[in-house]
């Protein structure tokens, strides 16, 4: 092998190597900051994600929400066309927030398969997406 070849064969193979880490740092970083929504059937079957924080995008049931006044929490429960769960949170309720209407929202599944909420998030997107939408939350 003559030196014109070898270097070809350097350049070649540092190419190659530098193109691999490129590849490598950009999975990282994909699968570090993309944001997956759970729906409240993959939360309910196994293996669920106990414990992780989580997003979860449902819609309110209608006449599920209860407040205990002794706690100053709100329970409600949420569901797609799948799916039902049960949901406890702690915070000030948005002014956004309506049963019967599509919410994305933050919080870890607890052991008991009860979702506790940190934050809830209006959930723009589900004026045109009817894929979550059960029968009886469509007026």
């Amino acid at each position: 092998m003559d030196k014109s070849n070898k270097n070809f064969v350097n350049i070649a193979a540092i190419f190659l190597l530098l193109s691999s880490l490129c590849f490598l740092f950009i999975k990282v970083y994909i699968e570090n900051n993309i944001k997956h929504y759970y729906s409240p059937l993959e939360l309910t079957s196994s293996p669920a994600p106990t414990g992780a924080e989580v997003l979860l995008r449902a819609i309110v049931d209608r006449g599920s929400l209860r407040f205990d006044l002794q706690n100053l929490n709100a329970h409600f429960s949420v569901s797609d066309s799948k799916g039902r769960l049960n949901i406890a949170y702690g915070g000030t309720i948005p002014d956004f927030f309506r049963e019967g209407k599509s919410i994305i929202l933050l919080g870890k599944l607890e052991s008991d398969k009860t979702f506790l909420a940190k934050k809830i998030i209006f959930d723009d997107i589900s004026m045109v997406d009817d894929n979550i939408r059960s029968k009886d939350s469509i007026l």
